[in-house]
């Protein structure tokens, strides 16, 4: 046999079906090849390696034909020197030729490992440099240490990266830029665009000054918390027909304001249940009024929201009382923070929005807002703004 080719190595393509593949390169012993199934290397009892009639390259055939993917045999001829040379005038030609093609082999499997590692440069002066690689540390990466001589493990974070200066950029945010090499400011706008929002209140507090900043097709809360930013909202309320009126009000006692649309909820915050409903575990801004419809003089409106699930009046949310004189419609307004938790794990709370009028104030048909126009009417029009 002679080693006329480099290739100690070489893929094989399984389809679940084939058992037999041949193979190109040289070997002295079946024992020599390694056989792998993906990263797994497969036992020699579930295989068995015939030789060529060449004498070069061969045939592996599987005792069972491997499922769909891919492999590798790969030569691992050991480090060994097994030809006895005898003491006598003349040498075998085939016992030369052995010996001689067993020290290429091994040479070619120290290349192939060579070309499979991490090396320096052939220009790189190395002088006093150590190519050791240290244990590994878990989670740690591998660096250069601060000398420059020798490689260590690190588990410390350090940025590499420059964050450029603020001069100039109040209200805008930082980000990694889309090569995922440095920082870059993106204006709110800029956000808004990335995240594919529209008219949604993005609201960024500019560096400067402190203040909000929004964009003007949004909703505008009345009142903003410092380093806040805002990111969903809904409306709802009591909404009629073109010339309904509002309905029924009662006086004298608390009652439970009929609520019947779901106005706008992109992000399912809400949900109305009859006149109640459920919100989504969070920190809230409220804000809203309801129109109410007096018949006497001095008649006065007041709204709460009360959490159904605790039995308790939010005593976080205000009011503004209505107040009118005889036939004057008049609204009265709720406003505040609050926060909302699960009622019980995954169950979320329940809430109404209840109102108290004047004793005698109200009437029947329209007492939460008389119909007119040719629009659908909303006469109770709330807000709830999430704020985290």
């Amino acid at each position: 046999m002679t080693v006329e080719t480099t290739t100690s190595r070489q893929a094989l393509t399984f389809d679940g079906v084939t058992v037999a593949f041949d193979f190109t390169f040289p070997y002295i012993e079946a024992t020599d090849i390694n056989v792998y199934d993906g990263s797994d290397l497969v036992a020699a009892a579930d295989y068995t390696i015939t030789a060529n009639p060449t004498g070069v390259g061969g045939t592996v055939t599987f005792d069972t034909a491997p499922a769909a993917g891919t492999g590798m045999l790969v030569r691992n001829a050991p480090f060994t020197q097994e030809s006895r040379i005898p003491n006598v005038d003349k040498m075998g030609q085939g016992l030369l030729e052995n010996a001689l093609d067993k020290i290429t082999i091994l040479t070619q499997q120290l290349q192939d490992t060579t070309e499979r590692s991490l090396t320096y440069p052939v220009y790189a002066d190395t002088t006093g440099i150590s190519a050791e690689i240290p244990v590994p540390e878990a989670l740690g990466y591998l660096r250069g240490n601060a000398a420059g001589d020798a490689y260590e493990t690190s588990l410390a974070v350090e940025t590499a990266f420059t964050v450029p200066g603020l001069t100039g950029e109040g209200g805008s945010f930082v980000r990694v830029n889309s090569g995922e090499t440095n920082f870059q400011f993106d204006t709110v706008a800029e956000v808004k665009t990335a995240l594919g929002l529209s008219g949604l209140a993005a609201l960024a507090y500019l560096a400067t000054v402190g203040t909000a900043q929004i964009d003007a097709n949004a909703v505008t809360p009345a009142k903003f918390e410092a380093n806040k930013l805002v990111g969903s909202y809904c409306r709802f309320g009591i909404v009629k027909a073109s010339g309904g009126n509002g309905g029924t009000s009662t006086a004298g006692s608390i009652q439970t304001l009929p609520i019947n649309t779901e106005i706008y909820d992109p992000d399912g915050l809400f949900a109305l249940s009859g006149s109640d409903f459920t919100l989504a575990p969070g920190d809230y801004y409220m804000e809203g009024s309801q129109s109410i419809y007096g018949i006497t003089n001095n008649c006065s409106s007041a709204l709460e929201l009360y959490d159904v699930t605790a039995g308790v009046i939010v005593d976080t949310v205000h009011c503004k009382t209505g107040w009118s004189t005889e036939d004057v419609q008049q609204d009265a307004r709720l406003f505040g923070n609050f926060t909302c938790a699960e009622a019980s794990p995954g169950v979320n709370r329940t809430y109404r929005i209840r109102y108290l009028l004047t004793a005698g104030a109200g009437i029947a048909s329209s007492g939460l807002g008389v119909g007119a126009g040719t629009n659908t009417l909303v006469h109770g029009h709330f807000k709830l703004i999430k704020e985290s």
